[in-house]
């Protein structure tokens, strides 16, 4: 079954769902935009988005379309309709899947059992850009994996779903800011770190409201543009020694995304993914 919410009675209609015996959940915007992984670096706040929810029959979907509060419904009744087996199945994949990163991390949902040997990284799906699959966020781990040590302090700046600075301190850092302007990244973040048992070692919360602090690691997986325009307040949120590391760059937007911090940093390290670049370097 498939209807539109308004972005408010999300959780509300999550729970109603899931109360009613929905086997899964996914949401996009009113354009079908998938959520689980939308554009680099963002982290869409949608006034109103599309929810399906996937039963075990047409006949239970009806039952609990008929059952639903009409004014949590925007925009007419909700639609029923029938999936082939391949789309149910992708339906049900629509969580973290585990995943193998450099020599330390793995990557997983909340209920699998993490490899022996393994640093465990547990994500839910939320409304935030970062599952650890995509091209750009798997540069980024790769990175910490090889980088956090311990005492390490990161700075993640468009934290999404909070996975890199959850992984950095999963990885032995003692402290992280992760940050965002979306209120749905916040709560996300918040819930992994929870989740991952790290909370007393994060804060949250949206830039204008980010201490006056310098960081080991700061992080920044978002548009090249955005990374280019907030390049000043990025050198100085960055400790003299430490490092930065940009991702979400495309191979021709390299040259201006360095140009910008020319002076402030050493030469740029770079790693290519799928067309993607991560860029790194030692603050002079």
């Amino acid at each position: 079954m498939e209807f539109r919410i308004r972005a408010k009675d999300l959780a509300r209609a999550e729970s109603l769902l899931t109360l009613a015996g929905a086997d899964a959940v996914a949401l996009g915007d009113a354009s079908e935009t998938p959520l689980l992984e939308p554009a680099p670096g963002t982290t869409p706040l949608w006034p109103t988005i599309a929810i399906r929810a996937l039963f075990s029959s047409t006949a239970a979907a009806q039952t609990v379309a008929d059952a639903m509060p009409k004014d949590l419904i925007v925009g007419g009744d909700s639609v029923c309709f029938e999936l082939s087996d391949a789309d149910w199945i992708d339906g049900l994949r629509q969580k973290p899947s585990k995943q193998i990163i450099g020599k330390r991390l793995v990557l997983l949902s909340a209920e699998e059992d993490a490899p022996a040997g393994r640093v465990p990284v547990r994500l839910r799906m939320g409304l935030a850009f970062g599952t650890g699959t995509h091209p750009t966020t798997r540069l980024c781990l790769s990175w910490l994996d090889a980088n956090v040590t311990n005492a390490t302090s990161v700075i993640d700046f468009g934290c999404g779903s909070g996975v890199l600075a959850i992984a950095a301190l999963r990885l032995g850092a003692s402290r992280a800011w992760a940050v965002d302007i979306e209120q749905q990244a916040l709560a996300a973040t918040d819930d992994n770190a929870r989740l991952n048992d790290v909370s007393n070692r994060i804060w949250i919360g949206v830039p204008e409201q980010l201490a006056d602090v310098c960081a080991d690691i700061l992080i920044a997986n978002i548009l090249a543009r955005t990374v280019q325009d907030l390049s000043r307040q990025f050198q100085e949120l960055v400790a003299p020694g430490g490092r930065i590391l940009l991702s979400g760059i495309l191979d021709e937007q390299v040259d201006d995304v360095q140009l910008s911090f020319s002076g402030g940093f050493d030469s740029f390290e770079k790693e290519y993914l799928d067309g993607w670049v991560a860029l790194s370097a030692r603050k002079s």
